[in-house]
């Protein structure tokens, strides 16, 4: 998407305010690079990554602590 041919990217995350369990820190999957492009979208009330795969993604690379 948005004219990327190949998938090796970065992401940045600076939190300019506490993150917290309670307001919705992000988690990090260790390893999860390895997956290859995970479309983004609308679901529910938020935009984010697409629920089904994170959910299949979590059972093989676990959560990373929030906040941390």
């Amino acid at each position: 998407m948005n004219g990327c041919l190949f998938p090796d990217m970065a992401s940045a995350f600076i939190a300019v305010d506490p993150n917290t369990r309670e307001n919705g820190c992000l988690q990090v999957l260790k390893g999860s690079h390895k997956l290859g492009r995970v479309e983004h979208g609308k679901f529910g009330d938020q935009t984010g990554a697409d629920p089904e795969r994170t959910t299949e993604a979590m059972k093989v690379y676990g959560i990373g602590l929030c906040g941390t």
